[in-house]
């Protein structure tokens, strides 16, 4: 994580400057930490030097660096130019090899104005290639690479009008010119070619609305995509780019999350706002757009998107915040109106939620993960000021799903209990979990 903070002179970068820290999962201990930068621009974890994890920094000044995840320690680190005031979007992509030394390599986008501009970086030495292209795109939002059951590499892009199709080929050729000579691992897919072409470059959507996310149901081939617009879902097979289904869902307020509502049936839980300091979770059945389940939360703060862990029996537990107003006393369960509370709902007890904690912070961030080669199901929190606002102590904790269980509070979505409060909870304490996928 990336917070400016007094920089040592020995660092090179003026003071504040920005440290990245690495903690451990088992007792929150500092493994490592160091300055990286006078301004973090982008970090991504999620890759690999040498079959170690490694964490990818672009920073200020303009450079692109990769650190051993483990020990923090520098494999590369190299210059990098995106231009005059050019902005680092979000989230760089691993790409094929296309410079052929045998190592997947990187490409990254900047923002100038209404233009996209294109940069490839070598996987193995982190030096730019010496070729660079670029689009128009005006109003981009976001981006991600899907990979066709072909084997074709797409970058997606979306604005709030549309969804856009690059092939990796085609990008490649813009950075280098038309005249260059293809490369073999650059293949294009030939149905998605004859769906995009006449329609400059844009994916065709049954559904309407500002799109505001863009997500893939899976990262294997040819998986489904998810947009969600201002008031509604729809599903676009990844394959043949129709649409599946299409269903309302006013007011969205964060991304969709991936879990399973029925055995290995995929699902997603939406947030929306459905009143004033009022929001509803929706669970959406993944194959046919339906409602499968939904609860409404008083939300007076900014909390984070929920998260889902994977079961055992091939299902999802969901995790959310909000506050729960239990109707026999017409109040939430607990008393502060700017607390949130964490709440725990699995399919196995429909009219059951567990109450998990509560938080009178502002949480910036929050995942669910498996520990212990997926036997040890916990939360991760990161609490602290929400970006823009004046600095202050931030802190990171970690709670086992399993210990909040034995101290949770039951509540009865039916207002009959069918069971007593402490077999619920035994039954979500017996739960064992899986990696998901």
């Amino acid at each position: 994580m990336g917070a400016p903070s007094s920089c040592p002179f020995s660092a090179g970068f003026a003071s504040p400057c920005a440290f990245l820290a690495a903690h451990s999962g088992t007792n929150g201990s500092t493994l490592w930490e160091r300055p990286v930068a006078e301004d973090l621009l982008l970090v991504d974890c999620s890759a690999e030097h040498g079959g170690s994890p490694a964490c990818l920094v672009i920073g200020s000044p303009a450079f692109l660096a990769l650190l051993d995840l483990e020990t923090g320690q520098t494999r590369w680190h190299e210059a990098a130019s995106f231009g005059v005031n050019s902005t680092v979007l979000s989230p760089l992509l691993k790409i094929p090899d296309i410079n052929r030394d045998g190592v997947p390599d990187f490409l990254v986008f900047a923002a100038a104005g209404e233009e996209i501009k294109s940069f490839f970086y070598s996987g193995t030495s982190g030096t730019q290639m010496k070729f660079s292209g670029s689009l128009r795109l005006p109003g981009w939002i976001g981006h991600l690479l899907h990979i066709t059951k072909s084997g074709a590499h797409y970058v997606l892009f979306y604005t709030a009008k549309a969804l856009f199709a690059y092939s990796l080929n085609q990008l490649y050729h813009m950075a280098v010119g038309a005249a260059s000579p293809a490369l073999a691992d650059l293949k294009e897919d030939a149905h998605w070619e004859r769906v995009i072409q006449h329609r400059a470059q844009e994916v065709p959507l049954a559904s309407s609305g500002d799109i505001q996310y863009v997500t893939k149901m899976s990262e294997k081939p040819g998986s489904h995509i998810l947009v969600a617009r201002s008031a509604m879902l729809e599903l676009v097979n990844g394959q043949q780019l129709g649409s599946l289904w299409v269903v309302g869902v006013p007011h969205i307020l964060s991304e969709p999350v991936l879990g399973a509502f029925g055995a290995d049936e995929i699902a997603m839980a939406v947030e929306s706002r459905v009143r004033h300091k009022t929001k509803k979770i929706t669970i959406v059945d993944g194959s046919s757009g339906a409602i499968k389940w939904e609860v409404e939360l008083l939300s007076e703060t900014r909390s984070p998107k929920p998260a889902t862990l994977a079961t055992a029996d091939r299902r999802s537990v969901f995790l959310f915040w909000g506050l729960y107003q239990e109707e026999r006393n017409g109040t939430g369960s607990g008393q502060g109106a700017q607390q949130q509370r964490l709440y725990l709902f699995h399919p196995s007890l429909p009219n059951t939620l567990l109450e998990l904690t509560n938080s009178t912070e502002p949480i910036v961030a929050f995942e669910g993960l498996l520990f212990e080669r997926s036997r040890h199901a916990c939360y991760v929190l990161l609490a602290g000021p929400q970006a823009g606002s004046s600095p202050g102590r931030v802190v990171l904790s970690k709670r086992k799903l399993k210990e909040d269980i034995f101290g949770s509070h039951v509540i009865w979505l039916n207002q009959m209990p069918q069971d007593t409060d402490q077999n619920v909870r035994d039954h979500f304490h017996r739960m064992r979990f899986r990696s998901f996928g």
